[in-house]
């Protein structure tokens, strides 16, 4: 999904102040290995990340850090259990104290992260990201994927009619006739999620094409504490699912806690920047250029000649932006526009 932005106008840009990054995670500063040593929760790991496992059917070696190369580099990796009785591995934050100097007006929480599918497996594990409340016993919101068939599903606390509690979504159809949507073997996705605390709604969503048409639900806790953020990893994907010898192994990255008035789009931070996948047009220009990228824009910085900066912005992840040129004098100018993982520099004459 891509978003547009004026450089330099001030509506904008306190448009896009409102939008808060609260945590992101991409093990870039973590060190290949496990995450940490301890399985009760109690003493943090690498990042500040807590783990907890039943013991002695855990092992610290279920939350590792892996470099899986490419573009994805260092990534979280769970590894489930290769039995159905109940056991879920779970590495958290408490992101209650963060949510807390959340701006007024943000009451949407939304979360984003990437996640590779791995080979098939008949391993009856899910594999879940989600926002607990503070006692840890609602799905305020999170997303799920049933590991044998690689159903992407939605979570929540949610009234079906009859009960309230924590419930998954079929993603896919319509209400009256539902249809799964499954993902490809072998492939990185990045999916979103949000949780409205003033309403309740829930929202799924996937930067990919997917079939995502039951993306909204009217979830059931509303004005509920967010209490913690988290990676898990449950034996099986529902409960009618009595059998399991096989544990399922995944990897997730880029992980984005964000706090926004309404709910937005998902941030494009799949891939780098690099010249080939970098435009910039009009060129010469008596106005604006316009930059996009198939990555992810995190600021553009404007310099003369002798380098001098003459105008900067940071900006919120996005893959279009229009930069003004209107202001400046006539002459040869150096953009630099600065990406997750790259930056790119092209000569701008203004007419």
């Amino acid at each position: 999904m891509k978003r547009k932005l004026l450089i330099f106008s001030a509506i904008l840009v306190s448009s896009i102040a409102g939008a808060q990054t609260l945590l992101t995670e991409d093990g870039t500063s973590l060190t290949v290995g496990n995450v940490g040593t301890d399985l009760t929760g109690t003493t943090p790991g690498q990042g500040g990340w807590l783990t907890t496992v039943p013991v002695p059917t855990g092992a610290v070696t279920d939350f590792q850090v892996v470099n899986v190369g490419s573009t994805y580099g260092n990534t979280i990796q769970l590894t489930g259990s290769n039995a159905a009785a109940a056991n879920t591995r779970r590495m958290f934050k408490d992101v209650s104290g963060i949510w807390a100097t959340r701006d007024t007006g943000n009451e949407v929480a939304q979360v984003q992260f990437s996640y590779f599918t791995g080979p098939a497996t008949t391993s009856t594990n899910s594999m879940r990201v989600a926002l607990y409340d503070a006692g840890v016993t609602k799905f305020l919101a999170g997303i799920m994927i049933a590991m044998p068939t690689r159903e992407l599903r939605g979570l929540g606390y949610y009234n079906n009619g009859t009960t309230t509690g924590n419930f998954s979504f079929t993603l896919g159809g319509t209400e009256t006739a539902p249809a799964a949507v499954i993902l490809a073997e072998n492939t990185w996705y990045t999916f979103g999620f949000s949780y409205n605390r003033t309403t309740g709604e829930l929202k799924f969503k996937s930067l990919e094409a997917l079939p995502i048409t039951l993306g909204t639900r009217a979830g059931a806790a509303a004005n509920d504490a967010i209490g913690s953020l988290n990676f898990v990893a449950t034996a099986v994907s529902f409960s009618t699912q009595t059998t399991n010898t096989v544990a399922a192994t995944n990897q997730f990255d880029n992980l984005n806690f964000r706090a926004l008035a309404t709910d937005g789009p998902l941030l494009n931070v799949r891939n780098p920047i690099t010249a080939a996948d970098f435009d910039v047009y009009p060129n010469p220009t008596n106005d604006f250029v316009n930059v996009s990228t198939v990555g992810a824009i995190r600021s553009v910085t404007i310099a003369d000649l002798n380098g001098r900066t003459v105008k900067q912005q940071e900006f919120d992840s996005v893959s279009e932006a229009q930069v003004s040129f209107s202001d400046l004098s006539s002459g040869l100018y150096l953009m630099t526009v600065n990406g997750d993982n790259a930056s790119v520099t092209k000569k701008i004459m203004k007419q």
